[in-house]
């Protein structure tokens, strides 16, 4: 096998151990320098060439070998013994302790806790062990030699972590590689960002997504995934990577060509123009009515559904619109004309592959043309502002918004404190009224979270939400709650009423906390 690979740093690591164990220490000493050219950021490499110094009596090359070790592991457990043991021999064999000094740093050296999984780095657990060792050492020349030392370790250290290269790479002939060991067996095509499951399948990382949307388990072995469904961090098999690039560069060239054209195909449709300029193609999720400004939390469980918030969250900066489902006058449903463009805010992700996610109104949009793309809907949207309101009509327009407000914080405190309770969970506290409400492109955000938590029809939501004039919104507001006002008794069953429709919603937000 080493004859096949020369320079296989795992194959010259294992080596090294066994020259160790065979006290063969020059032959260990060669096959360990070796890795670490190889491996520079590898710090087992570093450990087993510390290991095999410390037996050729090299104590402080041996130093600087486990510091690097435990510079790039983040974790010093493995290196804490022998480092100790062998900054005390380095100091018993220049003779730098003598007497007392010498048991009081040898008592030291035995009890110290270095390199624990303290809240200092570990330079700074370095620095302690060496600033202690000096205590102990009484003349200049005993601390300047700690000292060099402490400073040569350092430099290797800055040395190893700005190395930028992950060392040589083995390159193997095309001839004893087989294209079909890294094909997907799910698309049949050569891997591209191979991804490798806790049972040891590797998979595209676009077509294991595209599977689990469907189901939790491995698609060869049907283990469960579960785990690796809740992270959000999916890691790339860099191993396949690297040996798919060296070892067949034509064929990754051409997944990689093929890669760039279907993500085009998104680009092209305008996805990543999605809420930057009108006629752009947003996907919109077929659900509810939502309003600018206003929370709106949602349970992603279908499975095009998932592959729509993945691609919102890649490519759009973690937008996407979103529509009331209506039945139209001849009895077809079809998603509404007028929806919202949602933020993502927070995505959680659940053992079953489900999300739950904290979205918040953006901007409003009219559908202009409709369209489909892998399961999900799909529109040409034209984003809506409020019509300017003339400076004449604007002294007037501030005493129905007034009146409107005041009237919305009377019906909203007549409420019970339970109903109450579960409006600001799921939708917040009533915004605060801005400085320059009549200028903003949505109007005061006040006013949309009153017909986010009014007991409206589909029909009306969507009415007011297409509405771009903010008069015409408000009296449709205020008239509502002058319902209300003349009716006092409707106030339980209109409590009854959105009690009900916060229902669902209510269960999703209680996931969220």
């Amino acid at each position: 096998m080493f004859c096949l690979v020369p320079e296989d740093h795992l194959i010259l690591e294992a080596r090294a151990e066994i020259f160790h164990k065979l006290s063969r220490y020059e032959d260990a000493e060669r096959d360990a320098e070796l890795v670490t050219r190889l491996r520079p950021l590898w710090p087992k490499g570093y450990f087993r060439r510390g290991v095999i110094l410390s037996s050729l009596g090299h104590y402080e090359e041996a130093l600087i070998c486990f510091s690097i070790c435990a510079v790039l592991e983040n974790s010093a457990d493995r290196v804490r013994n022998d480092f100790v043991k062998a900054l005390q021999r380095y100091l018993n064999s220049g003779k730098i302790l003598t007497g007392k000094r010498t048991s009081r740093a040898t008592w030291w050296l035995n009890n110290c806790t270095l390199l624990e999984g303290t809240h200092k780095s570990r330079e700074d657990e370095i620095v302690d062990i060496f600033n202690k060792t000096a205590i102990s050492c009484s003349s200049s020349y005993e601390n300047k030699k700690l000292h060099i030392l402490l400073d040569k370790i350092f430099q290797e250290v800055e040395r190893v972590k700005n190395s930028r290269s992950c060392g040589h790479v083995p390159v193997l002939s095309s001839d004893r590689v087989d294209p079909e060991d890294f094909e997907c067996v799910l698309c049949c095509r050569t891997l591209w960002k191979p991804i490798t499951t806790p049972c040891g399948h590797t998979y595209c990382s676009l077509c294991l997504d595209r599977c689990l949307d469907y189901s939790s388990n491995c698609p060869l072995c049907m283990t469960s995934l579960s785990q690796y469904l809740s992270s959000s961090e999916k890691l790339v098999t860099e191993f396949l990577t690297i040996a798919l690039s060296s070892a067949l560069p034509e064929e990754y060239n051409a997944r990689l060509k093929a890669h760039l054209i279907e993500t085009s195909a998104i680009v092209g449709n305008g996805f990543l123009d999605c809420c930057c300029a009108n006629d752009s193609v947003v996907p919109v999720f077929v659900c509810t009515t939502a309003f600018p400004t206003v929370s709106c939390p949602l349970f992603v469980f279908e499975p095009r559904y998932r592959l729509m918030i993945r691609r919102a969250v890649e490519s759009n900066g973690g937008r996407f619109g979103i529509a009331a489902c209506v039945q139209q006058a001849n009895g077809v449903k079809r998603y509404a004309e007028y929806g919202t463009i949602l933020e993502i805010k927070d995505w959680v992700l659940l053992n079953d592959g489900c999300s739950i996610l904290s979205n918040i109104g953006v901007r409003r949009f009219q559908v202009i043309s409709r369209g489909e793309r892998d399961g999900y809907d799909t529109a040409q949207v034209h984003y809506l502002v409020d019509d300017p309101i003339p400076q004449q009509s604007l002294q007037e327009l501030t005493q129905l918004h007034d009146r409107v407000r005041q009237r919305g914080i009377k019906w909203f405190s007549q409420m019970s404190q339970d109903m109450q309770k579960k409006i600001l969970h799921t939708f917040g506290e009533m915004p605060a009224l801005e400085s320059n409400w009549a200028s903003l492109e949505n109007g005061p955000a006040w006013a949309w979270w009153l017909v986010a938590i009014l007991p409206l029809g589909k029909h009306l939501q969507v009415g007011i939400l297409g509405t771009t004039c903010l008069e015409k919104r408000l009296r449709a507001i205020d008239k509502t709650l002058k319902h209300f006002d003349e009716q006092p008794s409707n106030i339980e069953a209109v409590s009854n009423s959105r009690e009900n429709s916060l229902k669902t919603v209510a269960f999703r937000t209680s996931r969220l906390t």
